[in-house]
């Protein structure tokens, strides 16, 4: 997923990142944020693929649990990004378990 968001007359460039590496075919996930200008502002790094978010929508990541098997399917989580960027996000996956992550700046 690529999406471009406006917040505060800034444009920015919001992108999921997957790098498979080894032998074992492991995963680094990550939601990379870049000024319109491809400048790198920071990530979100993430501990599996199935974190990503699904969508960008009116500013709002949505992230589901469709692809997640230990994870209550109908939950959904929806970061609101029209505030600035979180310094931490924290995707629900049971109940009131789930999964927090930083925002790391550059």
């Amino acid at each position: 997923m690529t999406a471009y968001l406006c917040l505060d007359n800034e444009n920015y460039k919001i992108l999921n990142s997957i790098w498979f590496w080894g032998q074992s075919h492991r995963a680094t996930s990550q939601i990379l944020i870049f000024t319109d200008k491809n400048k790198y502002i920071g990530n979100y790094h993430l501990n599996m693929t199935t974190d990503l978010p699904n969508k960008l929508k009116y500013g709002k990541l949505v992230f589901t649990n469709t692809n997640k098997e230990d994870c209550d399917k109908s939950l959904e989580t929806i970061v609101d990004l029209k505030q600035g960027i979180p310094d931490q996000i924290f995707i629900k996956c049971e109940g009131e378990n789930g999964d927090l992550y930083n925002f790391q700046r550059k």
